[in-house]
This record gives structure tokens, C-alpha cells and sequence, in this order.
């Protein structure tokens, strides 16, 4: 596994119309306004979800390979852009509780006011 810092300078063309206006190129499409790539915004996200590492040891670990990014930086990633995932999750939510007349829940061993609640 190779696992490196790789910058990359967008030259973008820049013209001035005959009217004074001005048109500028746009930055490729997969950039979606982010300042990381989807590999290094994929990796953040696998390791924050699933393996639990929180973000000053994945900031660091960033720093430790050469990424310069900031804390807030790794935390945007962190959290926006997910909209389509919260969608997925409430329709799917809406979706089972439509399917069924009924509602089962298993709160067991819960806390209530600093004591144990038992159904």
C-alpha cells in the first residue's frame, strides 16, 4: 500500500468578454467543491465510522503522512456532504415502519435519572 500527499495545482482559463463581463473555467466535477480527493475523503470517513478512531488520532495520523489538513477541515469531511446517506436512512426507516402493524423495541438496562430501568 502506497500512501502519500499529492497536490494538484487546476489552472483555470480565465476570459474577458467583449461585453467586460468575465467566464471562468470550472474545476472538474468529482472535486464537488472539497479540497480533498474521494480516496483520502473515503478513508477519514471508514476509519471515523467503522473502526472508531476519533478525529485528533485520524488528524494526526494525516499530519504523520503529510497531508496538511486542520482539525476543521477534517471535521467538514466529517460532516457535510452526507445528505444523500441521511436520506437513504430515512426512507429505509419510513419504508419497515409502514411494512408492519407493530413496533418492537428492547430497552432493557436502561438509565433513567441516574437509575436502572427494567421492563
Amino acid at each position: 500500500m502506497k500512501i502519500e500527499s499529492y497536490n494538484t495545482l487546476y489552472r483555470l482559463a480565465h476570459y474577458q468578454l467583449p461585453d467586460g463581463s468575465t467566464l471562468t473555467g470550472k474545476l472538474p466535477k468529482e472535486l464537488n467543491g472539497q479540497h480533498f480527493g474521494n480516496e483520502l475523503r473515503s478513508y477519514v470517513l471508514y476509519q471515523y465510522h467503522h473502526c472508531q478512531v476519533t478525529q485528533p488520532l485520524l488528524c494526526e495520523q494525516l499530519r504523520d503522512w503529510g497531508v496538511d489538513i486542520s482539525s476543521g477541515q477534517l471535521n467538514q469531511i466529517l460532516q457535510q456532504g452526507h445528505e444523500g446517506f441521511h436520506q437513504g436512512k430515512d426512507d429505509l426507516l419510513n419504508k419497515g415502519l409502514s411494512s408492519t402493524g407493530y413496533i418492537t423495541t428492547d430497552d432493557t438496562g436502561g438509565r433513567h435519572l441516574g437509575n436502572n430501568g427494567y421492563v
